[in-house]
């Protein structure tokens, strides 16, 4: 059995993990097309919840206006991607939205051979099919991450806009994994900060808790108008993670928080650097077999990198054409909107930079 090491869980979301792959950064310099580091995978976009708040609603967000609910890969394309990024060298797979990954019909399969492969997985999950066999072979995953904005019936009702009645069997499912799941396993729930909860964040941070799941990040519901969306609670919602922290937070329990991140960065809706290195260390493939830039840009024609309806993962990574899109793609100008991966662009950027200034060999 793999051990935890001390540094995984505040690594989780920390910019600086491209540092663990030089041969990645000196890429950038010499302008070599290696393997992607990591790759979300959006199998499925069909969904068991309906959150009012929805980045995959476009209505909503304005964002993946070409997402199609009832797309999904087909058996066999999964399982010849799954073969390329073996054979390529991926690190790891995360599964994750368009839709709700655990209801994909051959989900078994695909995580039994991610596993089989060698390769790292994580998924991102609403956690009502957290359950039987999926979660025997997710207890074997680096890590888990539950999209979780509630702590009681009424709460999950109106947020997610389904019978209470499915918020018992949530809460039964994240317990259950708590306790079954590998050690080396980091089990954490992301609570998307909005109008609904704000006022709740103590309580749950303490329900999560208290269900024996190991972290908790809160992050701001992404508004076009995101600031001022925030703005009247902010303080508010800073005093309540910061006594969770000091009331709650442990060896076995931690509290991170984006807030400050985003707000420094006026809400993140605009990029002032022309080049995008994330694009070649997490792109994502869609339910349509689409091959975005990465997960913001997913179902996004601006993100496209070509489809692999008719070619392989492999030979649309590795083509002329991509290579292209790599070196002329410019997010000051196409990525007017929410940008998850902005501090690790600032980090590579920077890094680069020290190369440069170094005569990096």
């Amino acid at each position: 059995m793999k051990k935890k090491n001390p540094s995984t869980i505040s690594s989780e979301y920390s910019d600086l993990k491209i540092a663990w792959y030089p041969e990645k950064l000196k890429s950038f310099v010499d302008g070599t097309i290696l393997s992607p580091i990591s790759v979300r995978v959006k199998f499925h976009n069909g969904c068991i919840h309906d959150c009012w708040y929805c980045c995959y609603n476009s209505e909503y967000s304005g964002m993946h206006t070409t997402m199609n609910r009832n797309d999904s890969i087909p058996r066999e394309k999964m399982l010849e991607i799954l073969k390329d990024f073996k054979d390529m060298g991926v690190k790891s797979v995360i599964a994750s939205g368009g839709g709700e990954p655990l209801i994909y019909p051959y989900i078994e399969e695909a995580l039994s051979k991610i596993l089989e492969y060698g390769i790292h997985l994580a998924v991102i999950t609403n956690g009502q099919k957290l359950q039987g066999k999926v979660a025997e072979l997710l207890g074997n995953a680096d890590w888990i991450r539950v999209s979780l904005d509630y702590c009681t019936p009424e709460m999950f009702e109106q947020i997610r806009r389904r019978p209470k009645e499915l918020f018992y069997e949530i809460k039964q499912n994240l317990r259950n994994f708590a306790k079954t799941k590998s050690p080396s396993c980091d089990f954490g729930v992301n609570c998307v900060v909005h109008e609904f909860n704000r006022n709740a964040l103590y309580d749950i941070a303490k329900f999560c808790k208290e269900l024996g799941v190991e972290n908790i990040r809160f992050s701001p519901l992404w508004n076009p108008d995101l600031v001022n969306y925030h703005k009247d609670s902010l303080e508010s919602v800073l005093e309540q993670i910061e006594r969770a922290k000091k009331d709650l937070a442990d060896d076995r329990f931690k509290i991170f928080d984006s807030f400050a991140s985003v707000f420094d960065s006026g809400g993140l809706s605009e990029r002032k650097y022309h080049k995008c290195y994330v694009m070649q260390t997490t792109p994502a493939i869609g339910a349509d077999q689409n091959v975005y830039f990465c997960h913001n840009k997913a179902y996004d024609e601006s993100g496209l990198l070509g489809s692999i309806k008719n070619q392989s993962f492999k030979e649309l990574w590795f083509s002329q054409e991509t290579r292209k899109k790599f070196k002329n793609f410019d997010p000051s100008k196409s990525c007017k909107h929410q940008c998850s991966s902005e501090g690790r662009n600032l980090v590579i950027q920077a890094i680069l930079d020290s190369f440069e200034k170094s005569n990096f060999p």
